[in-house]
């Protein structure tokens, strides 16, 4: 059983957006199974499972005009790089475009024989997830912030050691029980 990404329409459509087309082998697929998964999860983690099923909920259109469209086809977009992010790293080259042996690819291609190369790429997609991640997030509330003291009651002659209104109101103090004898 294949896991199912969060922001995209299905499995095949998330790994075409991460240009994997070709990996029929188990032990590959295996590997993007359990990516996907961690990538679902993280986002989860990242975003609450509310807001992440509240962006999931949302229609997923090609060219999306609305709010809420633009918020999925973002956590679409998020998914698909977060997929290439974790694979580049274990997977390189599924990322490759040559058609030749795997293990010549893998060899001659810069992307993983030079590695400021794939640093770059790895460091490039990382700043492009954390952008996006931070765009998913739950605005915050017209009501969030610190609150003042003063606003909390109007009682000017509040005195937190006294005995009658303090942190002891029921009874007495007995660490300061002689301040106010």
């Amino acid at each position: 059983m294949a896991v199912e990404p969060l922001f995209n329409a299905d499995l095949d459509t998330l790994l075409k957006r991460a240009r994997i087309e070709t990996a029929d082998d188990g032990q590959t697929l295996a590997l993007i199974y359990q990516a996907v998964s961690e990538v679902r999860i993280s986002i989860y983690r990242a975003l609450t499972t509310a807001r992440a099923t509240t962006i999931a909920g949302y229609s997923l259109v090609e060219n999306p005009t609305t709010d809420n469209e633009i918020l999925r086809a973002q956590g679409a977009n998020l998914e698909a790089n977060w997929l290439t992010w974790i694979l580049a790293q274990r997977l390189p080259y599924l990322f490759m475009d040559n058609r030749a042996s795997v293990g010549d690819v893998f060899n001659d291609e810069q992307l993983t024989r030079d590695s400021s190369g794939i640093q770059e790429f790895l460091d490039s997609l990382k700043d492009q997830i954390d952008a996006d991640l931070g765009d998913l997030m739950e605005p915050p509330d017209d009501d969030s912030g610190p609150t003042k003291a003063a606003s909390i009651s109007n009682d000017t002659a509040y005195d937190a050691f006294s005995p009658s209104k303090g942190l002891y109101p029921q009874g007495t103090n007995p660490i300061i029980e002689g301040l106010y004898s």
